[in-house]
């Protein structure tokens, strides 16, 4: 991982990088320094054929709530040392998010408020994108 995580200014030897969830699309790790906890993730290119437009609409996504919901809270990933949001390499593609403490993920909707709340999302994303086109 070291070859990726240099990438993001991360020291050798200066953390620990654990399997984390369940990874039914992507595979993540929770990488632990002195001064924080990380999500990294290899992003699948089976699913997503060309990941780097994933980090090109997280970047649109950032950019229409700072604009519109200044105070949504919205995790936005890490930038390299060259100001990228997501690396390639030869073992994939690979980006880093803060961890977000408290924070869990739903593989199988159990209510119909986690429902509710997935739908919802989608929707003012949808939205969004209709008003780009």
């Amino acid at each position: 991982m070291h070859n990726v995580l240099a990438h993001y200014g991360f020291e050798k030897s200066s953390y620990t990088v654990e399997k984390f969830g369940s990874g039914l699309i992507n595979d993540t790790c929770l990488v632990k320094n002195g001064k924080g906890k990380y999500i990294l993730q290899r992003v699948n290119d089976k699913v997503f054929v060309d990941p780097f437009l994933i980090a090109d609409n997280i970047e649109k996504i950032e950019a229409y709530l700072a604009e519109t919901k200044s105070d949504y809270f919205f995790t936005t990933p890490h930038y390299t040392l060259k100001g990228e949001s997501m690396v390639k390499t030869e073992d994939g593609f690979y980006r880093v998010f803060p961890f977000v403490k408290d924070s869990h993920t739903i593989d199988v909707v159990q209510t119909p408020e986690q429902a509710f709340e997935a739908a919802s999302s989608l929707v003012s994303l949808l939205k969004y994108y209709r008003g780009l086109i």
